[in-house]
């Protein structure tokens, strides 16, 4: 169904971040056995546990600011929900509905199985699924709440996007809601410039295309509206959101080196001791760019504050 009206401006909304522990159902202790999974050169399933729960999980607390309490019985799918810890939180909260967290990775799906056992979740479930297309992996209809968290700019072609709300809108009951919170265009725009200004120098210039790599386009408002347009829903909620995030030194250079895969992916052959002492000259680089910028968030203690940048969406049928 097309929506025939003119999108609303988006909210905007700015909020400056306090230093904190990530929410307390984010502590998740790996067992051993899950330490020694084979996932990949260059993946450490605790390392990522730990580096994404410095940003990723902020949007999920603030998508369930938005969808309020769940209802005594629903069907939740949690919309690229790597190792589970959101899924396994909701299914510890409420106990009557069933929760699926659906990845495209396989070996993300065999850590969340690890960490959240069907014998102590018997209302969790985990399954492979490519949001391009969700209508093949789950029935119409399937899910009352569909929720997704840094997933959706993954979606880099206008028919990926649209393909993704298609199928959102395929498996939504009728009386189902959807809220999407992912990375919009211009987000992290001065800590990727600096990875720029470090690639650019000889010693690293050959693993990105001598100095040319750009990270993939992050998606815009007008792009997004556009492949919702021609979908089976309507946006509820529409929301530019800024949030400065701080980080410590360390924190950055590892969430950069872990979580910003299109960087360092041209360096999975180096050694971790080289991809970290990139990471590091970029957050080095980032801290000299931002001091000259009038505006940026200061902090005694010393944390370096990101510019997160987010679409935040509420959707339902048409």
């Amino acid at each position: 169904m097309r929506q025939t009206h003119a999108p609303s401006n988006p909210i905007e909304s700015t909020v400056i971040a306090e230093a904190s522990h990530p929410a307390v159902w984010a502590k998740v202790v790996l067992p051993p056995s899950v330490r020694q999974l084979p996932l990949g050169a260059n993946f450490d399933p605790d390392r990522y546990l730990r580096a994404s729960a410095l940003l990723q999980l902020k949007g999920y607390d603030y998508l369930l600011t938005l969808c309020g309490p769940l209802g005594a019985d629903e069907r939740v799918l949690d919309i690229g929900c790597g190792p589970g810890t959101f899924g396994r939180h909701l299914a510890e909260m409420n106990p009557g509905s069933v929760v699926t967290g659906s990845d495209i990775s396989a070996e993300m799906l065999a850590l969340a199985r690890e960490i959240s056992p069907r014998e102590q979740y018997s209302n969790l479930h985990f399954a492979e699924a490519d949001l391009r297309n969700l209508g093949n992996h789950f029935w119409d209809g399937e899910f009352d709440l569909v929720l997704s968290n840094y997933a959706f700019h993954w979606m880099l072609s206008d028919e990926d996007k649209a393909r993704a709300f298609t199928g959102i809108g395929s498996i939504l009951s009728a009386k189902g809601k959807a809220f999407l919170y992912f990375s919009a265009g211009g987000a992290f725009k001065e800590l990727f410039e600096a990875g720029y200004s470090v690639i650019a120098r000889p010693s690293w210039a050959h693993y990105f295309d001598g100095g040319t790599f750009k990270h993939p386009p992050l998606p815009t408002f007008k792009e997004i509206d556009s492949a919702l347009g021609n979908s089976p829903l309507k946006a509820t909620h529409r929301e530019l959101r800024t949030v400065w995030r701080p980080f410590s030194r360390e924190d950055l250079a590892e969430w950069f080196a872990v979580c910003i895969r299109p960087f360092m992916n041209r360096l999975s052959s180096l050694p971790d001791a080289d991809q970290k002492r990139f990471a590091h000259e970029v957050v080095t680089e980032y801290q000299l760019k931002t001091e000259a910028i009038t505006g940026y968030p200061r902090d005694t203690s010393g944390a370096l504050y990101i510019r997160d940048l987010a679409i935040v969406l509420g959707l339902e049928k048409a």
